[in-house]
């Protein structure tokens, strides 16, 4: 066989079998346009959805907060003298009434003097009488009676202050309470700075705690507040009694106090509250759920249920429940609100209902 021969077979060969090769594909090729020619002229089938209608809500207007629990009265006792205790009368951790002993502090060394200062008073209140009988009958001078007069009011003077010094080796109550952990003993010597024992008034109960400036304007000396404390289901409540005139820089606050009755002591000082401060209450308020929100360049829209379409609607929000916001404009009654598939929908997109929220 010559050499031209052979060349022709061989590039004959490879013709064929790139042929074999190229032509299903150009088959299917050819399949898929006229698939794709036939497809271009149907609609796509519509999305089923679940729909909400949209109604008035009763919309409580409220914010939430911590803070802490404090006791309506709360003292450190301290002694105004030095010296060694001789008498505690109070049991830790127990009720004491106002004006009670609760801590004596040796005297005897003011008693002592205290009966002296007496006697003298006595002696210098008697030879004040005979002078004034004396003077009647001209027998002193003015200024001698002046003299015992004014011995007379210096022992008085002097009694006075020995009854200060006394009363301040006492350390009563200064207003109703229970007493805390007592840190001296009987027969311990304290000095002025030396703590006795704290004194708390826990019958009625303060609450503080801090509230966004942005409400500054709706809170009220009067507005009710509930809260819960830790380790208690039971919700308190209590009333706000007064509100900073200042607006704290640093947290853009407000400081606000309130009262709560606690007649069974079992709110404590200290206790972290977790606090609901209601401002007002919107019977006519729209609420949707919070997946039906699509956040948007402009804001945040909303897809409503029209003639089988889904239609695309702006929307202003206000307050922010846990599952519902508040939708203030955009929407109103009766609309039919689209809360499924809302990330495969578009505008004027055909849908169908499968399910309607009550």
């Amino acid at each position: 066989m010559s050499p031209f021969l052979k060349k022709t077979i061989g590039y004959s060969v490879l013709v064929i079998v790139v042929g074999l090769i190229i032509y299903p594909k150009l088959k299917e090729g050819k399949k898929d346009e006229k698939g794709s020619a036939l497809n271009a002229g149907k609609t796509p089938p519509p999305l089923a959805i679940t729909v909400l209608e949209v109604k008035n809500t009763s919309l409580d207007i409220s914010i939430r907060c911590v803070g802490t629990v404090q006791a309506n009265e709360e003292v450190m006792l301290r002694s105004e003298s030095s010296g060694k205790i001789i008498k505690i009368n109070f049991k830790e951790g127990t009720k004491v009434s106002k004006g009670q002993l609760l801590v004596k502090i040796n005297d005897a060394d003011l008693q002592a003097e205290y009966k002296k200062a007496k006697l003298k008073l006595k002696l210098v209140g008697d030879t004040e009488k005979r002078q004034q009988t004396l003077l009647e009958k001209g027998g002193i001078s003015q200024v001698e009676m002046e003299a015992a007069t004014n011995e007379t009011s210096s022992s008085d003077a002097d009694i006075a202050l020995l009854k200060a010094k006394i009363n301040k080796t006492e350390i009563r109550a200064p207003f109703t309470g229970i007493v805390g952990l007592e840190n001296l003993s009987e027969g311990s010597y304290i000095n002025q700075a030396d703590v006795l024992v704290m004194l708390q008034d826990i019958g009625q109960v303060k609450l503080e705690f801090n509230i966004p400036e942005k409400y500054s304007g709706q809170v009220r000396v009067g507005n009710t507040i509930k809260f819960h404390v830790q380790g208690m289901v039971k919700e308190f409540e209590g009333k706000i009694y007064a509100i900073s005139p200042r607006i704290e820089p640093s947290t853009r606050t407000i400081q606000v106090k309130a009262t709560a009755p606690n007649k069974e002591n079992q709110l404590l000082p200290g206790a972290f509250a977790d606090i609901a401060l209601t401002f007002d209450k919107n019977k006519e308020a729209i609420m949707v759920p919070t997946e039906a929100v699509i956040p948007d360049v402009r804001g945040h829209k909303v897809y409503l249920y029209k003639n089988g379409l889904a239609e695309v609607t702006p929307i202003k929000l206000g307050i922010r429940k846990e599952k519902y916001v508040q939708v203030i404009e955009g929407i109103g009654v009766g609309d039919t609100l689209i809360t499924s598939g809302i990330m495969q929908l578009k505008p004027s997109a055909p849908v169908k209902i499968k399910k309607v929220k009550i």
